[in-house]
């Protein structure tokens, strides 16, 4: 029983917590220093996605 409450405040509070941060978020902006204050990750500090390291081609047999 102590566990499930315990649970379910930890829950209730990350809920909380998500709300605020997308407020923050929409209110300053994905790469506003506010945002990475409050656990964002700004959207300047996040990696491209098309970083794929080249395969070097085999060589062909004679």
């Amino acid at each position: 029983k102590q566990i499930d409450d315990r649970d379910d405040c930890a829950k209730l509070a990350n809920e909380y917590v998500v709300r605020a941060r997308k407020a923050i978020q929409g209110y300053f902006g994905p790469d506003s220093a506010q945002y990475a204050q409050v656990g964002g990750t700004r959207a300047s500090d996040r990696k491209s996605g098309g970083r794929r390291a080249k395969v070097p081609a085999l060589p062909q047999a004679a």
